[in-house]
């Protein structure tokens, strides 16, 4: 379960890119052991002092092993993934077995799950307090991608007091957190509905 956040800016961040270059800046992921049934969290947050497209991409590649699928929701992840293989020519053949990995998770809600209550939306916002109600981002200071591209702009910009620094650090990795929890959770949801429904 897999889950990125990026910036952009129109004034770019570091040298060499341009306007609006969409930098990936965080991920989570969770890992169950299917021998094991376990859940296992790893995570990254670049601090922002400089361009984190290389380190992002190689701690990743490390962090996602080879085998296993990625669970993710929208294509959002794959196309960062792409801009990474544009950046980066050596590593661009793992990045592409790791793109090969995907299953969108939003695409098998669209196919499959209607409920009034979505909305017409099937964005991870709106169909996880219908299908996990017990699950929500109300309880962050940080609660969505909008508000996080913002934090870390600032951060590393310098903008946040240095006493707010660690917890600024802090919400941003518990948000992206609780969206690849969320998709733990949504996805044990729909298992469920399907196991329902075959019997």
């Amino acid at each position: 379960y897999l889950d990125f956040e990026t910036v952009s800016t129109c004034l770019p961040l570091y040298d060499g890119l341009g306007p609006y270059t969409q930098i990936p800046t965080q991920y989570s992921l969770h890992a169950c052991r299917e021998a094991t049934g376990s859940l296992e969290h790893r995570e990254y947050l670049a601090d922002g002092t400089a361009d984190c497209r290389r380190e992002f991409a190689e701690l990743l590649l490390s962090d996602l092993e080879t085998q296993g699928n990625i669970l993710v929701y929208s294509s959002f992840e794959q196309s960062v993934l792409t801009r990474l293989q544009d950046w980066f020519d050596d590593i661009a053949d793992p990045l592409e077995r790791v793109k090969e990995r995907l299953v969108d998770l939003q695409a098998i809600i669209k196919k499959y799950v209607w409920h009034p209550q979505f909305r017409g939306s099937t964005s991870i916002k709106r169909t996880l307090p219908v299908l996990v109600p017990e699950m929500g981002y109300f309880d962050l200071q940080i609660a969505n991608g909008e508000h996080a591209s913002a934090a870390f702009y600032n951060l590393a910009c310098g903008l946040i007091q240095p006493s707010e620094v660690a917890s600024t650090r802090e919400a941003l990795l518990l948000y992206c957190e609780r969206d690849t929890l969320a998709m733990v959770k949504l996805h044990e949801a729909l298992v469920n509905v399907a196991i329902r429904h075959r019997s």
